[in-house]
């Protein structure tokens, strides 16, 4: 009786334990991700801005023949994928 009742009190406060130790481990790894992808997100913004700074840039040496256009193809394009990224990251954060 009194022991096995013991004993199933032991096992089940050891099972409580366990399950709270797993979930605290799920939140833990949870924030680190949620860390991460906020540094991620913070740094594809600003590659972002620089790109799209640069083909504007590049837009303008190429109005005032400085620059042959497919270097200024090639600057949009790296600024939509600089956008394109930091909007992915966006997404997965919401």
């Amino acid at each position: 009786g009194v022991r096995l009742a013991d004993a199933r009190a032991r096992e089940a406060g050891a099972a409580y334990a366990g399950d709270l130790l797993r979930a605290l481990g799920e939140v833990e790894r949870a924030l680190d991700g949620e860390r991460f992808l906020a540094g991620r997100e913070a740094a594809l913004a600003g590659a972002s801005r620089e790109s799209a700074a640069a083909a504007r840039l590049a837009g303008e040496r190429y109005r005032a023949g400085l620059e042959p256009f497919i270097t200024l193809l090639e600057a949009q394009r790296r600024a939509l994928e600089a956008e394109s990224a930091w909007i992915d990251v966006r997404r997965i954060r919401l």
